[in-house]
């Protein structure tokens, strides 16, 4: 779906974590979505099935005056659902589909999720985020898991195409498509470092094989943008070779005398640090970074039940402590086992 950019306002797409709704809150801009198409794994869905913590891929536009945004459409896919293969405790790590997905303090759970204590667990684990694609990956949003069987899913880049056996790798995933439904592919069938979004619903663990029902050749970012010229992309850090040669979500960004740093500065930048860029693509498809902002995970967290809210004020009161709440406050509700659900406010600083 096309809109009418509003006078004063500027093409833009934006990728990054859902923080709140009121429409929709994106890398910190509020964005309407009166007459937006809303989209989770391809199919068309109401806004209310979008979740605080994915990953949300939005075209629109932005107001240069207070910095509102319009939405022409949403989009959010999930990169791996699909059982608990292994846990490692050590690295905080859990396998899914032979991708690595990593818990850290930036994860926020479902409150219908229990980490598992050992794999092979029969739950589900979908994990939503843009493909980090090589095993440094970051997961921000651990959500629902299922005992029920369903659509398997994993995000990620073809590797060892067999043409053949009709086979190919997504990390440690062996990818079976010789029954699949495949779209989008100009050569008629995946090659080496397509970007695929693959599904299916037989998962052999023992050799970590996927046969797949379903594989779609997904778009770069550029492709993605067409003439929404402006980008903002937050993600991690997935390549480092300089202050102005590096990749966010495994995307290639560069930065020039004129860049403005938040939160930092270009010595901050470093393999697997979390930034937000705002620019615009250049001639060879990399994104100039006008403003790089850091997201600094840590701080203070209060889990409590809330004793006193002022809305007129904007605030509310955990253990005593009054906690300023902003546009990009996140809210969760969790359920502990033998107790009532309760709500806990984290306000990070």
């Amino acid at each position: 779906m096309s809109g009418t950019t509003p006078p004063g306002s500027a093409k833009l797409m934006a990728r990054g974590t859902i923080t709140g709704f009121g429409s929709i809150y994106v890398n910190g801009v509020h964005f309407k979505t009166t007459s937006a198409t809303i989209r989770k794994n391809r199919q068309v869905v109401a806004q209310s099935a979008l979740k605080v913590g994915e990953i949300a891929r939005i075209k629109g536009s932005k107001n240069a005056s207070d910095g509102t945004g319009n939405a022409d459409s949403v989009d959010v896919d999930e990169n791996v659902v699909g059982p608990i293969a292994a846990i490692d405790t050590t690295l905080n790590t859990l396998t899914v589909l032979g991708q690595t997905v990593k818990i850290d303090a930036g994860t926020s759970s479902a409150r219908t999720f229990s980490p598992p204590t050992s794999p092979g667990s029969s739950r589900r684990l979908r994990r939503s985020q843009r493909p980090y694609r090589r095993r440094r990956q970051h997961q921000r949003y651990a959500d629902r898991a299922r005992a029920s069987a369903g659509t398997l899913q994993v995000l990620g880049t073809v590797a060892s195409v067999d043409t053949v056996a009709h086979t190919f790798m997504i990390n440690a995933l062996i990818v079976n498509y010789s029954a699949a439904n495949l779209t989008d592919f100009t050569s008629g069938q995946p090659a080496d470092g397509d970007l695929v979004e693959v599904q299916g619903t037989t998962f052999d663990s023992a050799t970590t094989t996927l046969t797949a029902t379903g594989v779609k050749k997904e778009m770069s970012d550029v492709q993605e943008a067409g003439d929404h010229g402006d980008m903002e992309r937050e993600g991690l850090i997935t390549r480092f070779a300089s202050v102005t040669d590096f990749d966010v979500a495994d995307e290639p960004v560069t930065t020039t005398s004129a860049t403005v740093y938040h939160n930092g500065t270009e010595a901050d930048l470093a393999l697997n640090v979390k930034v937000e860029v705002e620019g615009s693509f250049n001639s060879s498809n990399v994104l100039v970074a006008d403003v790089v902002s850091f997201d600094r995970n840590g701080g203070v967290e209060l889990q409590s039940t809330v004793t006193a809210v002022d809305t007129m004020a904007g605030t509310l009161t955990v253990l005593g402590v009054e906690i300023t709440v902003t546009s990009t406050t996140r809210f969760e509700i969790r359920a502990r086992a033998g107790r009532d659900v309760q709500p806990e406010q984290h306000q990070r600083r």
